[in-house]
């Protein structure tokens, strides 16, 4: 009977041993795990910055690159045709866009009353407008509103004074006075209005004066008695001589050959001369006007104009800062000639162009291209 509780107490000591040593087990269990998770997170860390020191660099030049293009893009936006070159000397102006680093500029002298010999007073492209170094500036300066010469036309014909006085920078009236004169023939001309010799702005607008031939005289035939059977062929002689003189009525020629028109004008006695204008509606050989046109008869020998299209006006190319090969084979194509003015080689550059780009001429026109 003693020995039962000393028994029950060894098996309860031996129960907590066990717990004990099972509870100490899993706690351990849980240290080595804990420890094992405390390893592989700075692991798994250390792989990840590995990664970000890889992308690092590449960033880096990201960044490097983005700040070259925005500061490239800045600089080159800021490049601006300066706000002070209209009402400078054209000296001045070009100081100031070399100063910018542009040297492609081309001057045109213009007809500009009022401003002083040598200012710019058009500038294109206009003032603050953006640009790069290779823009080509156009700048038109005053001449002081100098006026020129007329040229003298006396004894011309009416197709080489219209050359003549358009060459000089004059326009010339299709509409023309008539007068007589005792020296020079009849067709040809006497004079301009105003006169050759004075002075007038370019682009001033001319008449010719053409000469009717000698003015007429007039006499008076004293009346003699006759007999009525020798008058039968007076009248009839007369008669003849006043047919001769008589008007006539011709075709109005318009829209139709002008050889045609010389050949049949020439048959019946008129003076018919020639005078080319260009046409962008009239193909080239016809006739645009007609002066006399025609509506009213006219006597042998009256002087005809006939303004006669040489074909449609085309348009001159901007051939500016092209080699001179390429600008010359522009040029040909659109069916101009080209002269050279300056280095005259294939890889020359052109800076200049008369007449200039933009405006229009005829088939055959010669252009000058000045080179550099």
């Amino acid at each position: 009977s003693f020995g039962a509780p000393a028994t029950e107490k060894i098996a309860n000591s031996d129960e907590k041993n066990r717990v004990i040593t099972q509870k100490s087990n899993e706690f351990q269990r849980d240290r080595v795990e804990m420890s094992n998770n405390k390893v592989k997170k700075p692991i798994k860390k250390t792989k990840r910055n590995k990664k970000l020191f890889r992308l690092v660099p590449i960033l880096l030049l990201v960044v490097i690159a983005l700040a070259a293009i925005f500061h490239f893009t800045k600089s080159k936006s800021s490049l601006r045709v300066p706000q002070t070159l209209i009402g400078e000397s054209f000296s001045q102006a070009v100081t100031d866009l070399k100063s910018i680093g542009v040297t492609h500029v081309i001057k045109h002298e213009v007809n500009s009353p009022g401003v002083s010999s040598g200012i710019v007073v058009v500038v294109s492209p206009s003032q603050g407008s953006p640009i790069n170094k290779d823009t080509v500036i156009s700048m038109d300066v005053s001449n002081g509103g100098n006026q020129i010469t007329i040229p003298l036309t006396v004894n011309s014909s009416i197709q080489d004074a219209t050359v003549s006085l358009k060459g000089a920078g004059f326009k010339v009236s299709k509409k023309t006075i008539s007068q007589s004169s005792d020296t020079v023939s009849k067709g040809l001309v006497i004079d301009s209005l105003p006169g050759g010799g004075t002075d007038a702005a370019p682009g001033t607008v001319l008449k010719l004066i053409i000469s009717t031939g000698p003015a007429p005289t007039t006499t008076t035939i004293p009346t003699t008695p006759t007999a009525p059977n020798s008058n039968n062929s007076n009248p009839s002689s007369n008669s003849s001589n006043q047919n001769n003189n008589a008007p006539v009525t011709i075709q109005n020629y318009v829209g139709k050959s002008a050889d045609q028109a010389l050949n049949e004008l020439k048959a019946l006695g008129m003076q018919p001369t020639s005078i080319p204008e260009p046409s962008p509606t009239v193909p080239a050989g016809l006739v645009i006007s007609q002066t006399p046109d025609g509506t009213q008869p006219v006597t042998p020998g009256t002087v005809i104009q006939l303004f006669v299209s040489d074909g449609a006006p085309i348009k001159i190319p901007n051939v500016y800062s092209l080699k001179l090969s390429v600008a010359r084979a522009e040029m040909e194509k659109a069916g101009f000639t080209v002269q050279v003015i300056g280095k005259n080689t294939a890889t020359a550059i052109v800076i200049g162009v008369s007449p200039d780009s933009g405006n229009f001429a005829v088939a055959g026109t010669v252009i000058t291209l000045t080179t550099r």
